[in-house]
């Protein structure tokens, strides 16, 4: 289906300086680059430049956010509930390992499993769980180590904001899982009444980040996708509006003390705000999760 540009939310330079144009399809229903990358090119992009010359220090900064990531998995885990021998995806993992650490502790006779391009070989085992470079990688490992078995639970933080297709990446995952099994979906809550409040068409949105962010999610636009993917029973979660820190002075996108502070401040910001129950109530969030149970296709 070709996509159809429905309302111009931004169009200009983004943050790294490349010129482009963020639109609502009502074709995909929710918002995206205008237009998209070819999957060509987004993969020798992240193999070129991703990493090495704009995410030199992604693992260092994903460790100084270890206090907010463990809150936040904690918190997906104790919705999932996973129970005894459940084997559990990873879709996007990297080599982190805290989903995987918490389900371990969740759960006798785990066993988890990874998918992420980025691996240079075909299947590794990574901090105790397999992890494969592709979907058909991944069916030969379960099939070697779990025979006949598909997956109890499948977990994608951060992923549906960098591929072409969500759909089909949504679709892939269907496949593979159990009658019922649940998948937890999070992405960033882009273009939020937060955000474009403290904007106000001064510069570059801070949020829009090219080519490595295709989509841009607004929760009723993720439900509506999962639904046409076929899951159902959806639960949706929030993540702690790190904006808050700007209206507060501390501007984290300028300032390296104020940066600083937020990653100090940022896993007790988190735990307030799921123990007052913000995290079920409240669509301002930074990012969100959804659960949602696998259902009938189509």
């Amino acid at each position: 289906m070709d996509c159809v540009v429905g309302d111009v939310l931004y169009e200009g330079k983004c943050v790294r300086g490349r010129q482009c144009k963020v639109i609502y399809c009502p074709a995909c229903g929710y918002i995206h680059l205008h237009p998209k990358p070819s999957e060509e090119d987004l993969q020798e992009y992240y193999r070129t430049e991703y990493y090495g010359r704009e995410k030199p220090d992604y693992d260092a900064e994903q460790r100084r956010q270890d206090d907010y990531l463990r809150e936040v998995t904690r918190e997906k885990v104790s919705v999932l509930r996973p129970g005894p021998g459940v084997l559990a995806l990873d879709v996007g993992c990297g080599r982190e390992s805290l989903w995987v650490e918490e389900m371990r502790l969740n759960s006798d006779g785990f066993i988890g499993y990874g998918m992420d391009p980025s691996f240079d070989r075909p299947c590794e085992i990574v901090e105790g769980f397999y992890v494969a470079n592709s979907w058909q990688h991944l069916d030969a490992t379960v099939e070697r180590t779990a025979p006949g078995k598909k997956f109890d639970f499948v977990n994608l933080s951060f992923v549906l904001e960098h591929v072409v297709n969500p759909a089909e990446v949504l679709v892939n995952c269907w496949k593979r899982m159990e009658p019922h099994a649940k998948i937890c979906v999070e992405v960033p809550n882009d273009f939020s009444g937060l955000q474009m409040d403290l904007w106000q068409n001064e510069g570059a949105p801070h949020w829009v980040s090219t080519p490595d962010h295709v989509n841009y999610w607004w929760p009723k636009h993720m439900m509506r996708m999962l639904k046409r993917c076929g899951f159902g029973n959806l639960q949706v979660r929030t993540t702690h509006p790190v904006e808050k820190f700007i209206s507060e002075g501390h501007d984290y996108r300028t300032n390296k003390e104020a940066a600083d502070f937020l990653v100090s401040e940022r896993g007790k910001r988190q735990k307030i705000w799921r123990e007052s129950g913000q995290s079920k109530n409240s669509f301002f969030g930074r990012t969100f999760w959804v659960v949602a149970e696998k259902g009938l296709m189509g």
